[in-house]
């Protein structure tokens, strides 16, 4: 019986053109379909020479690894046709195109099996023995091992080196557990970033830079945090390396310089990021923009403008979890802009809606209260029960 939050996947490893049935346990939704794959597999035998992926729940059989670069993993099918995936969507690689690979191999398969400390090891073998993009590969599956095995010091040292070789890839692989305490390893670290913003002039190698050594400093020093946070936010964010994991950084360094009282600074950085701000982070981007127009909202105009923001998420963005809180930021606008009827009507949109959450909903109800209490509303006018 396989579980809906994890199942058993049997995962065909060559090694030494022998064929070898792991199991592998992943935590993802129950793909059956992909046990009647490999069994196919079992059945009809694999190509010597020849390579699996498995991406996402999809498994390629008999392809060929040929590059590794910005991320996108490079391979040819088994009609010979050139493709490229997101290394983060790519599961499990099991390469028998080429000799000496059973240490990468056997990486994957730790990895796939969330046995990630041990991955770590054979990764970090398989790098001392490896040229060319398969360096790279290799050197890019350890950081993000070591990212989830929380081996901060590591995870610091290989992202800095992957910067300098390709920011692309690293802003891609962005970690997750950055070593956020003062010791003699960190403070190399913090060595290597000063070298890194005082030797290199692509745009892209300093905005990660500063950004990663924002992050290890959050949890130091506050001060320094909130100092570096500004550079960050005036930085000029390429293109090719604002992607979810660097995007999101970016936004909660925002949220929090807003929270310091730094309202310009949020809104004007939003509005240079949100042209390509990937899409689902869109409504968040928005709503920071509209947090901030509001903070530092002084004229009606200025109400107008955050109360346009917040409902630009509402109204294009309404299944999104944040569509309720942002009919709640535009009631709250348009009630300091002396409009009261205006947020009245916001508010019982918000109350309308199915997919406002309960508390947001409790909210409104209460803010609709105290306009009638206030005598805001005209005689009358009365807070929808729900």
């Amino acid at each position: 019986m396989v579980s809906s939050a994890s199942y058993q996947r049997m995962i065909w490893k060559t090694d030494n053109m022998h064929a070898t049935l792991i199991t592998a346990k992943v935590r993802r939704k129950a793909a059956p379909h992909l046990f009647a794959f490999f069994i196919i597999s079992l059945a009809v035998g694999t190509h010597a020479c020849a390579d699996e992926i498995l991406i996402g729940d999809e498994a390629v059989h008999h392809a060929k690894v040929t590059g590794f670069s910005k991320g996108m993993l490079s391979y040819e099918d088994s009609r010979q046709k050139e493709t490229q995936v997101d290394l983060l969507h790519v599961n499990l690689i099991v390469i028998d195109s080429i000799l000496g690979m059973a240490d990468f191999n056997e990486a994957e398969e730790y990895s796939a099996k969330e046995q990630f400390v041990q991955a770590v090891n054979r990764y970090e073998r398989a790098l001392r023995s490896s040229s060319g993009f398969w360096s790279d590969l290799a050197r890019a599956r350890l950081l993000a091992a070591a990212d989830m095995a929380k081996q901060s010091e590591k995870v610091g040292r290989l992202f800095l080196e992957i910067v300098k070789t390709d920011p692309v890839t690293a802003a891609r692989l962005f970690p997750r557990t950055i070593p956020r305490h003062v010791n003699n390893t960190t403070q190399r670290i913090s060595e290597n970033v000063e070298q890194l913003l005082e030797r290199s002039e692509d745009e892209r190698i300093l905005a990660l830079a500063t950004i990663f050594r924002l992050e290890t400093v959050s949890n130091v020093n506050p001060d320094e945090y909130f100092k570096l946070a500004k550079q960050v936010a005036a930085l000029n964010i390429p293109q090719d390396i604002l992607c979810e994991r660097i995007a999101n950084a970016l936004l909660e360094t925002l949220a929090n310089l807003l929270s310091s009282g730094d309202h310009e600074a949020t809104v004007s950085c939003v509005n240079r990021l949100i042209e390509n701000m990937p899409d689902k982070l869109l409504p968040k981007a928005i709503m920071l923009k509209a947090r901030g127009l509001l903070a530092g909202a002084r004229s009606e105009n200025d109400y107008m403008d955050a109360t346009l923001a917040a409902m630009r998420v509402a109204i294009h963005y309404e299944n999104d979890p944040l569509a309720g809180d942002a009919l709640m930021l535009a009631a709250e606008a348009q009630t300091a802009a002396g409009k009261s009827e205006t947020a009245a009507r916001i508010l019982r949109e918000c109350l309308r809606r199915e997919a406002t959450s309960e508390a947001t909903k409790q909210q409104a109800r209460q803010d609709l209260t105290k306009l009638t209490k206030s005598q805001m509303l005209p005689s009358g006018s009365k807070p929808d029960s729900d």
